[in-house]
């Protein structure tokens, strides 16, 4: 199981929005690229960066900052926020960012699977769901895919990676849905499935460690390791304990 620390970016700062709400922003630090290399460090494989503005504006505003965490870092790095367009794709993808996320315009399914045509695994989808409805735009909207329909169409597709989150439990510390997380391993077999959202404790990772689906790939933690519930390393440990067991 793969653990990946996030960093959240707005105004090119870290910050944390409790369930998506620019309401409910929490700072962290000026320097991003301090938390990028802390966790190189202590031993991420991937480090997971979302550009608030851009989820917001619609269009990817953090991109020097997002390229200065490039630059100074070897881990693998996914992005996602406010990319509307195979442009943009391109141009992360070109600056070396190693996995791109999809939202608002992965509802759009002949985008999609252009954009899956041209870059293959070099893409993952988020489905950010909140009551069983998929939200768009920054978690702003509701688009007009239940989850599970939403699923139903990814698993049409070549997609290799979903990132999925239950927004009400996003930041907020209180434990991850596995009940869930393991219903919807079970409907997208074909699709490596990482979760996000609620991670607290290193108990929350034991029992994510404990699941055997066999496309279960990952969680990304954020809010947990900002606040120092738990370190990276001590996470690792017991996400590789777990693998050794099995």
């Amino acid at each position: 199981m793969l653990i990946i620390p996030a960093i959240d970016l707005r105004g090119g700062k870290v910050v944390r929005w409790i369930t998506g709400s620019p309401r409910q922003e929490i700072p962290y630090g000026d320097d991003p690229l301090a938390f990028a290399r802390q966790y190189e460090k202590e031993g991420a494989l991937w480090l997971h960066v979302i550009d608030l503005d851009g989820a917001i504006a619609g269009k990817l505003t953090n991109l020097a900052k997002i390229l200065e965490i490039r630059k100074a870092s070897r881990l693998k790095i996914e992005v996602g926020g406010g990319i509307r367009n195979l442009e943009t794709v391109d141009k992360l993808i070109g600056e070396g960012i190693d996995r791109v996320i999809l939202g608002t315009k992965a509802v759009d399914s002949l985008f999609l699977r252009k954009a899956l045509d041209q870059y293959g695994d070099k893409l993952a989808v988020s489905a950010d769901a909140l009551k069983g409805t998929v939200k768009i735009a920054g978690w702003a909207e509701s688009s007009e895919l239940s989850l599970d329909e939403f699923l139903a169409e990814l698993a049409k597709t070549p997609l290799k990676t979903l990132i999925c989150t239950e927004i009400s439990r996003d930041g907020m510390m209180k434990g991850p849905d596995t009940e869930n997380l393991i219903a919807l391993c079970r409907r997208t077999p074909g699709i490596r499935m990482i979760l996000s959202g609620g991670v607290s404790s290193l108990d929350d990772i034991l029992k994510l460690a404990g699941i055997s689906e066999p496309n279960f790939l990952g969680v990304i933690v954020g809010r947990a390791l900002y606040e120092k519930k738990f370190s990276l390393e001590e996470a690792l440990r017991i996400a590789e304990r777990s693998r050794k067991c099995i």
